[in-house]
């Protein structure tokens, strides 16, 4: 049996703060023997990279140091005398856990302010120092470091002190051994194997979230970067998950989307499509926004996007999943942290290319529109389109007239028509219940057709007679085997960069509406059967 390890015991945050008091401490000792001597360089040195990181240094021997535990609750409380300046350490420490809401900038200034043991001090001599032991997004050193005067000291700033420490006191070998088992379960990830899911450890999946982070910072290539990385624990009643998120992007309503992969140790690991719909409560507004998000996301990611085995709504619903291959091996069968994190980027894209055509649709909405053309109050996404009805319909046969859809079809199949454009076609269609009033017995209709084929639209823009078509009726593709009947009338654009422009593409669309609403076929209600 391997000689027991104190800190395998000796696990608490107040063990810890112990350890720094001791090593602070040693700093000022004067030994006389090789053994305590290096006790004394070690404290020295810890102490050291403690004021680099606020670019100091110790300058000659140190003459005293006093330390306060729990002072005004600040974990330790320091000042370190040297040969010719002073300077105090404000120490947050922490193992597991995170910093609390203004936790640190009260600490700070309090013991600037004069309410510490410590008394009057300098503001020049303040450095405060964040400790952790424990694994910590990069995300999180970031908001540290940026938003308060704290700087990050990480469990690899300890090890680098202690990998000098050439004594055998057992306190320190084992609090080096502790750390250094941390660190290498925190590596881990590095030796996955393709199939190994079962051994990966939670700490390995630690250390993966943080490799994105950091290959995502360092990326010189910032068009493939992740936007908004991060990563935390997420507590569930049925089992909680580890979540790596990423991509977020504001949608209506005050609701975002953003991806997910959201991982159960030796179990499952699955990048999912999210809607967060915390400030909507709305159960019916929910159940709208699932629906059409989940749509939208598996149509513009074709057959990399799946639905999810349940489609729930609450106020953070799992939409969609990511169904490329991942994580990313090299042909050694190596796990590849770049290449892992271009396939993230790959999911982010689709979710970026959907939120990008849904605003252009959805702004387009809310600008003006031709006399007679009242937008609906919502973009909606329902039989293979994206877009809005500006022109509603009645199902009384005798002041019947037709709808008008405006916006994005991406699917031809309930439509029973092949897209021009792969990635969706910029349409406005005519709508009728086939029902009240079929269009092959409608005067109206036939004097809509020939009115439409004789006007000018805009550029790239083309006029399609649907229900006339025969070889939608010979290919009996679509939902409908033929024509569909309710939706004969199609007005489509080819040009691609139509969707790319809320301007350009609502100029254009408001062009089409007019045409149609200037026909003398709708100047008055058709007639019924």
């Amino acid at each position: 049996m391997d000689r027991p390890n104190l800190f395998t015991y000796a696990t608490k945050e107040l063990s810890q703060d112990a350890m720094i008091c001791w090593l602070m401490k040693c700093s000022a000792w004067k030994a006389n023997d090789p053994a305590n001597g290096a006790l004394c360089n070690v404290g020295r040195e810890f102490v050291d990279a403690l004021l680099r990181k606020h670019r100091k240094a110790l300058k000659g021997e140190v003459k005293r140091v006093s330390i306060y535990q729990q002072d005004i609750y600040i974990d330790v409380l320091a000042r370190v005398e040297d040969a010719e300046a002073s300077h105090v350490l404000l120490i947050e420490d922490k193992t597991h856990t995170g910093k609390r809401n203004r936790q640190l900038e009260g600490y700070y200034e309090k013991v600037r302010n004069g309410q510490s043991k410590l008394g009057s001090v300098q503001d020049a001599t303040i450095c405060p120092i964040f400790l952790k032991t424990g694994n910590q997004p990069l995300a999180e050193d970031d908001e540290i470091e940026s938003k308060t005067k704290y700087k990050v000291f990480n469990r690899r700033d300890w090890l680098k002190v202690l990998d000098r420490y050439r004594g055998d006191n057992p306190i320190v070998t084992d609090f080096r051994a502790h750390l250094k088992a941390m660190e290498d379960d925190f590596k881990s990830y590095r030796f996955w194997k393709p199939g190994d899911h079962g051994s990966r450890t939670v700490a390995g999946w630690h250390g993966l979230f943080r490799a994105l982070e950091e290959d995502n910072k360092n990326s010189d290539e910032k068009s493939e970067a992740l936007r908004s990385p991060g990563w935390n624990y997420v507590p569930q009643k049925d089992g909680g998950f580890w979540a790596f998120h990423w991509g977020w992007a504001d949608i209506p309503e005050n609701c975002k989307t953003y991806l997910q992969l959201e991982v159960v140790p030796g179990k499952s690991a699955n990048v999912c499509f999210k809607i967060g719909a915390w400030s909507n409560p709305d159960d019916d507004y929910r159940q709208r926004m699932k629906v059409r998000w989940s749509k939208l996301f598996q149509h513009v990611g074709g057959q990399r996007v799946c639905r999810p085995q349940r489609l729930k709504k609450g106020a953070s619903m799992t939409v969609a999943v990511w169904k490329d291959k991942w994580p990313a091996f090299t042909p050694d069968r190596e796990l590849d942290v770049t290449g892992v994190r271009r396939s993230l980027k790959a999911a982010q894209d689709v979710l970026d290319d959907s939120v990008g055509l849904f605003q252009i649709v959805d702004q387009a909405r809310q600008k003006d529109w031709p006399r007679d053309a009242e937008p609906e109050s919502e973009t909606s996404y329902q039989w293979g389109r994206l877009g809005f009805l500006v022109r509603g319909r009645e199902d009384d046969a005798s002041s019947w007239t037709p709808g008008l859809f405006v916006g994005v079809l991406l699917d031809g199949h309930d439509h029973c028509t092949h897209l021009l454009n792969a990635r969706g076609d910029a349409c406005v269609i005519l709508s009728v219940h086939p029902g009240l009033q079929p269009a092959s017995e409608v005067p109206e209709y036939q004097t809509l057709v020939a009115g439409l084929q004789e006007t000018t639209l805009p550029e790239g823009w083309e006029f399609y007679d649907h229900v006339n078509d025969e070889r939608v009726e010979a290919e009996g593709y679509g939902a409908h085997n033929g024509p569909n009947p309710w939706h004969p009338i199609h007005i489509r654009c080819r040009q691609t960069e139509l969707l790319k422009s809320t301007v350009l593409f609502h100029t254009q669309a408001c062009e089409v509406v007019s045409a149609i609403l200037d026909s003398p076929a709708l100047t008055k209600p058709w007639t019924g059967r």
